[in-house]
This record gives structure tokens, C-alpha cells and sequence, in this order.
């Protein structure tokens, strides 16, 4: 992560992924729509940022069962992120569930950033052909949202 000014911040963690819970269901977790822009000229405009985003959705999704095993976003270290999506791993008898936190978390946070991003959508759709993926250690991923959620500041930016 990193910001206009320069300051710069690196998180590394040692990771041995696990096998992805039987039973569990692949999918893409995505958020578009949003501006972006430069963290100096453009931090005062209360934009979204996609990885903020993501995350608290992703908090949510975790107290499902939700597993992560990829995430990407953002491509400039002094850019607000206009795009981010996560792959994972949801309990099959979760996945109406899921459905019904991304709808709400669709709502609450468009409300958010309606004024100045209101093209925001964050998706949930199935991944055919990656049930044998890889995840996070399932006591390591808690550690990693609260260290995105902290890194970041603001609400959404």
C-alpha cells in the first residue's frame, strides 16, 4: 500500500496454503465501478476505494465460512483502487447466505459513495472448475482483513 507523499507500507506474511474445504463452493468476489484516482488529487473527494471495499464484504462473507484464497486489486501504489476481486471459497449450504450479505453490502455501500461513485457493484459469481483450489490458513485470514482495514484510511478511501 502505499500514497501520495510516498510513504509506502509492505505486509508479509509466511503462507502455507490448505486445501479448499470440501463441500464448499468457488467464487469471484468483485467490485467495479468506481473512479479511482490519484491519492493526492483526488483523496478529497470521498471516491471509493475497491480494496476497502472488498474487504468489508469479505469480513462479512467470513463469518459464513467464507475462505480466501486470492486477492487482487489496485495496480499503482498512489492510486485510489477503481477495481479489486477475491477468489473464494463459500459453504455450500452458505451460498444463498452469501448471496443475501452481497446484496445488502451493495446497498449500504453504495450509499456510501453514491454522490461521487455511483456505478459501484460488488458481485458474487461461481468459479466452474476450481474446486480443488487453495486457501489461506483459516486462522491467518482474520489477521489479514484487520491489517487491510487498517492500513487503509477512512470509511471507503
Amino acid at each position: 500500500m502505499g500514497c501520495s507523499g510516498g510513504k509506502d507500507t509492505i505486509g508479509s506474511w509466511s503462507v502455507k496454503p490448505e486445501a479448499a474445504p470440501p463441500n464448499s463452493v468457488p467464487c469471484r468476489l468483485t467490485v467495479t465501478g468506481l473512479k479511482g484516482g490519484h491519492s493526492g488529487l483526488e483523496i478529497d473527494k470521498g471516491r471509493g476505494n475497491a480494496i476497502k471495499i472488498l474487504n468489508r464484504t469479505l469480513i462479512h462473507l467470513a463469518e459464513l465460512g467464507a475462505r480466501l484464497s486470492s486477492i487482487d486489486g489496485g495496480n499503482k501504489r498512489n492510486a485510489i483502487p477503481r477495481e479489486c476481486s477475491a477468489l473464494i471459497f463459500i459453504p455450500k449450504r452458505k451460498r444463498a447466505d452469501a448471496d443475501a450479505i452481497v446484496k445488502s453490502a451493495n446497498v449500504t455501500l453504495k450509499a456510501e459513495v453514491a454522490s461521487v461513485d455511483p456505478d459501484l457493484v460488488i458481485s458474487l459469481t461461481e468459479v466452474p472448475g476450481a474446486q480443488k483450489g487453495k486457501v489461506i490458513p483459516k486462522a491467518l485470514q482474520p489477521s489479514l482483513t484487520k491489517t487491510i482495514a487498517a492500513l487503509s484510511h477512512g470509511v471507503l478511501n
